[in-house]
């Protein structure tokens, strides 16, 4: 980014989708002010966001106005941590976590075809693994990242689209590749998605509930018997 604005002359656009959205936002936030101002807008496509003390930061709150989020309907992947401003819900022709992939948005003429909201069910996700963060460590967060890109490699899948239609295979890949970890590794795995799956119970079940909630009909209270009547 640095070399682009030394460079090039004018206005700049930055954007990415998933990580690449992340990167043309961390870019904004470590360009300088001169360089801030000419940028006309950043686009995060289904980013994942970033940790608090990042998006309270001065530099992140200047550029705040120009960044435009995007996230389809059902994928929990763009609203994992921190984004610190309003976000547009796109529609997908896909189903859950394979709606990260941008080819399928929905397009009409130049722009996307907009949803109203998230799904209840990746709300109930994003409240789980936001509690989940906050229960482990940098250094366990690292090692389960490490664990999970590792299980996922040994897949040999280069896409969502090719893990889910190999799923047979892709199982038999992730166990055995599951089995030959480290004694310490594998622990570390399994506590870190124990306590996650126990959240998202939590949060589920806690989306439900709210929903049956609201469904019933609400109790009237009891009606006062005024001193005229008795």
């Amino acid at each position: 980014a640095n070399k682009a604005f030394e460079s090039l002359e004018g206005e700049f656009y930055l954007g990415g989708h998933s990580k690449g959205g992340n990167l043309a936002v961390y870019a904004a936030v470590k360009a300088s002010k001169e360089q801030q101002d000419r940028i006309i807008a950043i686009y995060n496509n289904d980013g994942p966001g970033f940790q608090s003390h990042i998006v309270e930061s001065e530099t992140y709150q200047r550029i705040l106005g120009k960044i435009k989020t995007f996230v389809p309907r059902s994928s929990p992947v763009g609203l994992l941590l921190e984004h610190g401003g309003d976000y547009t819900v796109v529609a997908s022709r896909q189903r859950s976590i394979l709606q990260h992939d941008p080819f399928s948005w929905e397009v009409h003429g130049p722009r996307f075809v907009y949803e109203d909201g998230l799904s209840k069910g990746v709300l109930a996700i994003n409240t789980a693994m936001r509690t989940w963060l906050t229960q482990v460590s940098m250094e366990e967060r690292a090692e389960f990242v490490k664990g999970f890109c590792d299980l996922i490699e040994a897949t040999g899948a280069k896409t969502l689209e090719d893990l889910t239609n190999e799923k047979l295979q892709s199982a038999q890949a992730i166990l055995k590749a599951y089995t030959h970890m480290g004694k310490d590794a594998r622990a570390n795995l399994k506590k870190t998605l124990d306590l996650f799956f126990k959240e998202s119970r939590k949060s589920i079940r806690e989306t439900i509930l709210g929903e049956i909630d609201h469904l019933l009909p609400k109790k009237r209270p009891p009606k006062s018997i005024s001193s005229e009547q008795e």
